[in-house]
């Protein structure tokens, strides 16, 4: 009997700790109580989602991304001022509890602000919008404020006449050693390379990378070995592979498209790339505008040299998938539907790339980002 007791306590003991509830915040730009951050978990071992409830009111919290340390949260916002240059980014202290308390709020100095992103000290918080054009750096206090150090309008244009007349700064991210920052410009096929003094927050331009004509780079992602960069472009459903060289510069040396050749159209743009922690896939989300029912993610496998082979595509389950987020180990994948208003939750084959859909989109109000709590 004793023995019997002992081997199912082990068996209930190694049950607990494999099962895992992960806390994740949801950007989200619905109407009335519908706009804010909300937040929910996600069971690892079912891929259940609670249902998402709202942790702070917040408008245009489009993206967000935490601190190197997890206590605290960068978000897109729209500020309370009738000028044109309405965007900002506010900041979250995140309480033991996973509560938010707002700490901080900066101008990014235009409209349309996207994407937020810190860099490696947690000390610099990068902007970019879309509406005009720039970026933007900000000196994160020790009491949780945010002060904009510098601005930048980016300019240029592409060959796509609705999409292409000036510059549409999509994202900015902090390179990996943390001494360059980059952002594709959906409206110019750049990606601009600033210097980042992580002494001053203060961002100085060191040159630019071009994708195809036409392409309109709108994320980008680093290779787990941090030689690479991947470059999702929006217009022409396409990822650029770029090798990164000396001086923080990047050398193209891929293009590929996101979507089986003989299937793709005009109606069909890319929303958001994510590598799986272990280096060997990388994942693109595909949105259907025709909201023809076409929106997929698609899978590649990552060479030895980090090109890229398409291995296909997956079915979104909800229409406008604005962004896709891996789970920290990369077993499970969310996908924000922006026009479903939901949320779906696939779980990832690390092995072969395949995404399986666990259950029934969860309601939520027009989710547009998930970001995990714990890494």
């Amino acid at each position: 009997m004793k023995q019997l007791l002992a081997l199912l306590s082990i068996g209930l003991s190694t049950t607990f700790c494999y099962a895992e509830t992960l806390d994740f915040y949801i950007g989200c730009v619905g109407s009335g109580d519908g706009s804010g951050i909300f937040r929910s978990t996600l069971d690892t071992e079912t891929g259940k989602v609670s249902t998402p409830e709202r942790a702070a009111s917040l408008k245009r919290a489009s993206f967000l991304h935490l601190s190197p340390d997890r206590k605290q949260l960068l978000s897109t916002c729209k500020l309370d001022t009738q000028e044109r240059a309405d965007g900002g980014m506010a900041l979250f202290s995140i309480a033991e509890d996973g509560s938010l308390t707002q700490t901080g709020q900066a101008s990014t100095h235009g409209s349309g602000s996207c994407h937020v992103n810190f860099d490696a000290t947690g000390k610099i918080a990068l902007a970019a919008n879309y509406g005009l054009g720039g970026v933007a750096s900000a000196a994160v206090g020790s009491d949780g404020s945010l002060t904009t150090v510098s601005y930048f309008e980016q300019t240029g244009s592409g060959p796509h006449e609705k999409r292409q007349r000036g510059s549409h700064a999509h994202s900015i991210y902090a390179g990996p050693e943390n001494n360059y920052a980059y952002s594709a410009d959906l409206g110019t096929d750049s990606v601009f390379i600033y210097k980042m003094d992580t002494a001053s927050a203060n961002l100085t331009p060191a040159g630019e990378a071009k994708t195809p004509p036409g392409a309109g780079p709108r994320h980008l992602k680093f290779s787990t070995d941090k030689t690479h960069v991947y470059v999702l472009n929006e217009l022409n459903t396409t990822i650029s592979v770029f090798e990164r060289i000396a001086d923080g510069q990047l050398k193209k040396v891929q293009d590929l498209y996101t979507l089986p050749v003989e299937s793709k159209n005009d109606g069909i743009t890319c929303s958001e790339i994510v590598v799986h922690p272990s280096g060997q896939l990388v994942f693109a989300a595909n949105r259907d505008t025709t909201r023809g029912g076409g929106d997929t993610i698609a899978a590649f496998r990552v060479a030895a040299d980090n090109r890229l082979t398409f291995l296909g595509v997956t079915p979104t389950g909800v229409s406008i998938p604005r962004t896709i987020t891996l789970s920290p180990k990369g077993d499970w994948l969310i996908v924000c539907g922006q026009h479903s208003q939901a949320l779906n939750v696939f779980a990832v084959d690390a092995e072969t790339g395949k995404l399986t859909q666990t259950g029934e989109p969860i309601p939520c109000p027009r989710p547009m980002c998930v970001v995990f709590l714990k890494e």
